[in-house]
């Protein structure tokens, strides 16, 4: 009996010495997750992710949500760094400059669309005014009234754009 109260004891000494292992390396555990957890946290608000090609950087947005910029392949180096220099001597963002100038592009190219809608009505409105073209002169009436709605209306949006453009550029 002597001996399995020894064994007992050596077994309880060599269990109490495991759990204080077991809680000393429970704690190295959670001061590393701690320390990678607050470096991971102060990277969110500027991590990159590298990509074939080209380095994409992360930002948090408004309320911390952390947003994707929008890569965009094939831009010309020097248009980016002037927009880039003109940002700067404007105390503003490169997306600020970049939206304001993609905003202006669309403008004008709704405007040039809206433009080329006009002639192709005045083509077919010279069209069907040409004698001999259509026989029927009720369908004749019919076809210009419909060209003439259609280029009130697009005239109307050319204007509402063009005042938009006036307010805004």
């Amino acid at each position: 009996m002597v001996e399995e109260d020894r064994d007992w004891e050596e077994f309880e000494r060599r269990m109490e010495e495991l759990s204080r292992k077991l809680e000393r390396l429970s704690e190295v555990i959670e001061e590393s997750l701690a320390k990678s957890l607050s470096r991971a946290v102060r990277k969110t608000a500027r991590m990159s992710i590298t990509t074939p090609g080209a380095t994409v950087g992360m930002r948090a947005g408004p309320e911390g949500v952390v947003r994707r910029p929008i890569p965009i392949r094939g831009l010309d180096r020097r248009l980016y760094e002037r927009i880039r220099d003109l940002a700067a001597e404007e105390g503003r963002t490169v997306g600020q400059v970049m939206n304001e100038a993609m905003r202006f592009y669309l403008n004008h190219f709704d405007l040039v669309e809206l433009e080329r809608e006009r002639e192709r009505i005045l083509e077919r409105l010279r069209e069907i005014s040409v004698p001999g073209t259509l026989e029927d002169e009720e369908v004749r009436e019919i076809l210009k009234k419909e060209y003439l709605e259609m280029l009130s209306e697009v005239k109307g949006r050319i204007a509402e754009l063009k005042s938009k453009q006036g307010g805004s550029g």
